[in-house]
């Protein structure tokens, strides 16, 4: 099913993201008649892990192709962290993992008029990169998170514990449940 349409600066090629499905497919179509130009190469994504590029964006110049979403590397661990993804050449190139600083899914990416890249985390985190990777700028946000994106969870267990008799509270201000703050009611 899909999740997100770009279309190309230039309006001749519309980039597809997928949420369930194929959730790891990124499919560029004709703009002209909707035929499959091209998909993105993903084939490093190991299509066991519950992961989806479904958030795109395109350079100001057309040349990548930029996805994100609940994608990220590594063995699992508390460390591992969500990443943007590229392709050169108009999404056929070579894919490279080109922002890796995500604590949580990438929730939102647009291209912008300076021609940098917009990234929004459900941390939440927003973003100004170019298109390399490189910050041009942060903000981050010292507000508790309740996500749970997917089957991914802040705390692990529950983002927000209550005590079986209700007079304690436990949630956290970082992910994976750092930063972790308790609140007794009794």
């Amino acid at each position: 099913m899909p999740r997100s349409v770009r279309f190309s600066p230039d309006g001749t090629r519309i980039a597809i993201g997928f949420a369930v499905g194929n959730p790891t497919l990124v499919s560029v179509l004709s703009a002209r008649d909707l035929h499959v130009l091209y998909n993105a190469d993903t084939r490093d994504i190991p299509s066991e892990k519950l992961q989806n590029l479904n958030q795109l964006a395109w350079s100001s110049d057309g040349r990548f192709l930029f996805a994100g979403g609940n994608y990220k590397a590594g063995d699992g661990s508390a460390g591992e962290r969500y990443l943007v993804r590229s392709w050169g050449n108009g999404g056929q190139g070579a894919p490279s993992d080109v922002w890796r600083e995500a604590r949580s899914p990438i929730t939102g990416l647009a291209t912008l008029a300076d021609g940098a890249i917009g990234v929004v985390t459900g941390d939440p985190v927003v973003v100004a990169m170019r298109p390399n990777g490189r910050d041009i700028w942060a903000v981050h946000s010292n507000a508790a998170g309740f996500c749970t994106p997917y089957v991914d969870s802040c705390l692990g267990e529950a983002e927000l514990q209550l005590s079986a008799d209700g007079s304690a509270v436990r949630f956290a201000y970082g992910p994976n449940g750092a930063q972790p703050a308790n609140f007794s009611f009794g």
